[in-house]
């Protein structure tokens, strides 16, 4: 479907291509012309955004790039990533209820400036995710944040702290953070 990327005539992909076999990448939206959600996918370039699930079982991420609520509602994405990329920075038309309940992510990482002028992300976004008892990871508080999947499930790489960069065991897995 129209998206961003023809205009820099990017290469078009659609729901089911996979992008690399391991670490897994598999492209979950946009729906191809004639399936299921092509109306919705053709409603501007935040719907048509390319919705990517890396990795397999905990150590898989969900990145949503700036799709909706409505994308949300029609997304067939496998339950329970170690990390959820918030839709569209957080804004208040993503992370639906329903979404971030059934979805029910470990974390949810918002990438989003600080006194951005969308004031991004959106107190709504950030209490339904709240409500669905998913931590919080916020670029415009920390900065840049890096997350390592594996068989094991996701780890917060501490890169500010050269010991922790390294740092290869479970301790570091994802709801545990380094002093």
């Amino acid at each position: 479907v129209p998206g961003p990327g023809r205009r820099f005539h990017a290469h078009s992909l659609g729901r089911g291509d996979i992008l690399r076999a391991a670490p897994s990448i598999r492209v979950l939206w946009p729906p191809r012309v004639g399936e299921p959600g092509e109306a919705i996918a053709r409603r501007g370039d935040n719907a048509a955004s390319l919705v990517l699930e890396v990795g397999e079982g905990r150590g898989r991420a969900l990145l949503t790039a700036d799709a909706d609520s409505v994308v949300e509602d029609v997304l067939q994405a496998t339950p329970r990533p170690g990390v959820l990329k918030a839709g569209h920075h957080g804004s208040a038309s993503s992370s639906g209820v329903a979404f971030a309940r059934a979805l029910a992510p470990r974390v949810a990482l918002l990438s989003c400036g600080r006194h951005n002028a969308y004031g991004h992300p959106s107190p709504l976004a950030l209490a339904r995710l709240s409500a669905a008892g998913v931590r919080l990871d916020r670029t415009d508080r920390v900065g840049t944040l890096w997350y390592e999947g594996s068989a094991e499930g996701m780890r917060e790489v501490l890169w500010r702290e050269p010991a922790m960069a390294r740092r290869a065991d479970p301790v570091s897995r994802i709801g545990a953070r380094a002093p």
